[in-house]
């Protein structure tokens, strides 16, 4: 983290404590001592959330919720995957500009940040058209940050395009077989070989690379349960920044329209129709160019071109995130199917891709 950044975030703590996955309350009294020092051990309580599938994450309040401290424990090997200077460097420019919560420490296996009151989002609620509105605005507006941003251009994140050079690093850690018999016999029939996985990847990047889509600060994982909505005050937030860098902005929409089908119960019917789309892509342009100094109104024509873009953009995030879970499967102790919902990414890249790989721009 940078002199400049630290200076704006003054408070902001770094303790040389381990906290073990099967002693995270202990972890997180030890984390208060530091983090709010006024708190008691013997008054304070927990909520442990369960939606995460790559850390264990939970949160600590004395008396009312208001005040409530996230401990967020990094899942195991996560550090072969997740840049986690950069994912704390994102959230420090992301809170300066009124976009993130503000975080508190960093401890040798996590962080302490504060917790964003709201609901979660979920396969009903996204659809809302103001909701909806309000999700195209908020990422309008992190994806506005690299040009508008005295903190951005303060801050030293690289910013060439994270996709393409992620999955190879990805790809490099995918196994050739597992251990566990039953495991290895799905991977073997569910799954091509590394080989054939980096030759769709090449075939991915030259079809994309065609694409004129910007390069933005991107959030990147903008699944449901990462997305908050506060209806008292009418605002969205987006949580968890770990895959936070730059990257294509019609991927970073395109990876939102995929997060509609869920995670845990995975259904691709409930991909956004055309009409959806249409409805988001415009108030996403309508709020973009307002950002950038334009006083333009979105075109059919300038919504019709991002939605061939999101929708190309789509493959290459059933691909990133189909290896990264074979890389889960491998490596993580959460109780997860990471294996089948590899498949499940894999599967939908195969069958949508030469529909995607057919649409083309407007004349």
């Amino acid at each position: 983290v940078s002199g400049s950044e630290m200076e704006e975030n003054d408070k902001f703590l770094e303790l040389d404590i381990f906290v073990s996955e099967n002693a995270i309350e202990e972890g997180a009294i030890e984390l208060m001592k530091s983090v709010r020092p006024e708190w008691k051990a013997g008054d304070i309580k927990f909520k442990v959330f369960t939606e995460g599938i790559t850390n264990k994450l939970i949160g600590c309040y004395k008396g009312s919720k208001e005040d409530m401290v996230l401990v967020r424990v990094y899942g195991n090997k996560t550090d072969l995957i997740i840049d986690r200077e950069a994912e704390l460097r994102n959230m420090l420019v992301l809170h300066s500009e009124g976009c993130a919560p503000p975080p508190y420490a960093k401890f040798n296996n996590g962080l302490c940040y504060a917790f964003v009151h709201g609901i979660c989002l979920d396969e009903k609620t996204v659809r809302e058209e103001k909701i909806g509105r309000l999700v195209a605005e908020e990422m309008a507006k992190i994806h506005d940050i690299q040009e508008s941003s005295r903190s951005a251009k303060q801050s030293k994140i690289e910013r060439e395009p994270m996709l393409f050079k992620k999955i190879k690093t990805f790809l490099n850690l995918v196994p050739e077989e597992f251990q566990n018999p039953e495991k290895n016999e799905r991977y073997k029939k569910g799954v091509k070989n590394r080989k054939d996985l980096e030759r769709e990847l090449e075939e991915l990047k030259e079809h994309l690379e065609t694409i004129n889509s910007p390069v933005v600060l991107c959030h990147n994982d903008l699944l449901l349960q990462n997305i908050v909505y506060n209806e008292e005050i009418e605002k969205i937030t987006f949580i968890d920044y770990e895959y936070g860098f730059y990257n294509y902005q019609a991927y970073d929409i395109a990876n939102h329209f995929n997060e509609f089908a869920g995670v845990e119960t995975v259904d691709y019917t409930l991909y956004p129709d055309k009409e959806l789309q249409y409805r988001w892509l415009r108030d996403y342009l309508s709020a973009w160019y307002s950002l950038q100094g334009l006083n333009k109104i979105p075109t059919e024509r300038d919504i019709e071109i991002l939605y061939v873009e999101v929708n190309k953009y789509s493959l290459a995030s059933h691909f990133f995130w189909g290896v990264w879970a074979l890389i889960q499967a491998r490596f993580s102790d959460i109780d997860f199917d990471f294996l089948g919902y590899a498949m499940q990414r894999l599967n939908e890249f195969h069958s949508q891709k030469e529909e995607r790989f057919a649409l083309t721009m407007p004349e």
